[in-house]
């Protein structure tokens, strides 16, 4: 069976997306089991609950379509260092700019439409009914079990008025050009095959 080569190029932005979905999930919910913010927790859980079955729709359906199955899913390394907002918006961004290299069908964009949908819902209560003081998560608490050296933990930044707020928001540009170009932590080119 000849392979045609526009498919199997989707096949792999496909694969990169459902990866990107994957470490989103996987990064919101260890910052959910993390938290000491009460809306934080609940917006991350409806996130990682309700990503998987328009990501799975996706994949399956895309499958069916091209007759084609998925190969290697790659898994990408989050920011933890990063504002999860921003983190979120990243991830988002990066599935928007791998849908373009998808050829239209209609099918498929509306699967991709209610992937991303849940993205935005998840970027509209962090910005609007979590603040932004979701923060950036670090690495600072230590548990010691034997020789075991787990480090978990978050902080919260939380801006002390307007100006810095939107000195943050100006600079999601700047920090999405670094990301983009691979300066950032979690980039497409930054993968891990599970």
């Amino acid at each position: 069976m000849l392979v045609d080569v526009d498919v199997a190029m989707q096949k792999q932005t496909i694969e990169k997306m459902i990866g990107v979905a994957f470490t989103t999930r996987n990064y919101a919910h260890a910052i959910h089991l993390c938290t000491d913010k009460y809306a934080l927790h609940n917006i991350l859980e409806d996130f990682y609950e309700d990503i998987i079955d328009p990501i799975d729709n996706l994949a399956e359906i895309w499958q069916g379509k091209t007759l084609m199955r998925i190969g290697e899913i790659p898994a990408y390394k989050p920011n933890y260092d990063a504002d999860v907002l921003e983190e979120f918006r990243r991830h988002a961004e990066l599935i928007e700019e791998l849908r373009t290299e998808l050829a239209e069908n209609s099918v498929i964009d509306g699967l991709m439409d209610a992937v991303l949908e849940v993205y935005y819902k998840t970027i509209y209560k962090l910005a609007f009914l979590c603040g932004r003081g979701a923060g950036p998560m670090y690495r600072n608490a230590r548990q010691q079990d034997g020789n075991a050296d787990i480090s978990i933990g978050i902080t919260v930044n939380e801006p002390s008025d307007a100006t810095e707020i939107d000195s943050d928001v100006s600079n999601a540009e700047e920090a999405m050009d670094e990301y983009m170009l691979g300066d950032g932590e979690f980039n497409l080119n930054d993968e891990h095959v599970l």
